[in-house]
């Protein structure tokens, strides 16, 4: 599932739930030099996946404000917040926050 923005916002609350085994992902299309920030309301903090795959951040390594993560794109391409079960269910929500190239 896409996370979409209004022209107005360059914000997006995200929230759900996970019953039982699987993941949750939620996909937003990236340019590079913007910041993204994730600021968790949950129980658990979204896996960030680059578009090649590679696991940029997960719960374990968000360091300070473990509510909150902001950093710079590296690459333009589509990212994925992933959330899994790890086999048991919860609720989640948490705020997209884009910064810089408003072209999105």
């Amino acid at each position: 599932m896409y996370i979409t923005f209004s022209s107005e916002s360059n914000t997006a609350i995200v929230r759900g739930e996970i019953i039982g085994a699987g993941s949750h992902n939620y996909r937003v299309r990236m340019i590079q030099g913007q910041i993204l920030t994730i600021r968790n309301f949950g129980d658990v903090f979204p896996a960030i996946i680059s578009p090649d795959g590679q696991l940029m951040v997960r719960e374990t390594n968000v360091e300070g404000n473990e509510n909150e993560w902001t950093g710079i794109i590296p690459v333009s391409g589509v990212y994925t917040l992933q959330l899994d079960s790890h086999l048991r269910g919860y609720e989640y929500e948490f705020l997209v926050l884009i910064e810089g190239n408003e072209n999105f």
